[in-house]
């Protein structure tokens, strides 16, 4: 089917990646009461786009044997190097307007993005690091917030996001990246590219799980008289990884991962719909 096709081709550049980062920066803007400003989430998905570009290309270098998804970005590394180069310098050029107005809260957020991603980029290329990457699932979470907030701060200094909104946020996505650490489990394994999650038996996963999920909810409940229609949207992302984690033969390889990174645009695209729906 084309539609499959064109699904599985997203799924390869990850530009699926790219989608949910972007809609879940203009949930941000939505929980704020605040415009969500285009031009600075397009920035961010571009930005979001060389990062997995490079690292694609990257793991699929350096590693000592490749599974099929990884044979599949060996193949397209050279495109991923130009692409990813591309989106970057395009990225730039966006925010660059907006260098004038930085303030030390948006240095803080863009600072802790970049030192975040950085290091687990090193951890990555450098053998020094390499225990390290064995907790990466725990790196990702923080770093991926910080970034998908900066669109808001650039646009909305000197205001803060609630800390509250942030940690839910978080908590999501290291939802998000246990389940994918379960699934991409043998073939990390077979690569040699195993993380200390994915060592430990998996009744432990299913409890880290659990425990998060559970967290996700009593702040969400806690969270919902005061956020208005913001939190409700999270419980898309919340009970479909929720439903993948305890049904993970439903979908098989890249279907499940491709369902797994959409569910968190959710909460963007139904802002999206709200905003088309109501003439913004």
């Amino acid at each position: 089917m084309i539609s499959t096709r064109i699904l599985r081709l997203l799924h390869i550049f990850s530009l699926d990646v790219v989608f949910a980062s972007m809609a879940m920066s203009a949930w941000v803007f939505f929980a704020h009461q605040a415009p969500a400003h285009l031009p600075l989430i397009l920035a961010l998905g571009l930005f979001v786009w060389s990062v997995y570009l490079f690292d694609h290309a990257l793991d699929a270098s350096r590693l000592p044997a490749l599974g099929p998804r990884r044979q599949t970005h060996f193949k397209n590394r050279k495109v991923f190097w130009l692409l990813g180069a591309l989106a970057i310098t395009a990225s730039a050029s966006i925010c660059l307007p907006y260098g004038s107005s930085l303030n030390p809260t948006s240095l803080l957020f863009m600072l802790s993005a970049l030192i975040l991603l950085l290091g687990y980029l090193a951890i990555g290329l450098f053998p020094f690091f390499k225990t390290l990457r064995q907790h990466k699932e725990f790196l990702l979470p923080a770093g991926y917030t910080f970034g998908i907030s900066i669109p808001y701060i650039l646009n909305q200094s000197p205001l803060l996001p609630d800390a509250l909104f942030l940690v839910s946020l978080s908590l999501l996505i290291f939802q998000c990246v246990l389940l994918l650490a379960k699934i991409d489990a043998n073939e990390d394994a077979f690569e040699k590219n195993s993380t200390n999650i994915q060592l430990k038996p998996s009744f432990r996963l299913s409890m880290l799980f659990g425990l998060c999920s559970i967290l996700w909810l009593c702040i969400a409940l806690f969270s919902i008289p005061n956020s208005g229609n913001a939190m409700y949207l999270g419980f898309g992302p919340w009970a479909i990884q929720l439903f993948l984690f305890l049904n993970p033969r439903v979908l098989k390889g890249w279907k499940m991962r491709t369902a797994i990174e959409w569910s968190l645009g959710l909460p963007g695209l139904s802002y999206a719909l709200q905003l088309c729906v109501h003439g913004g």
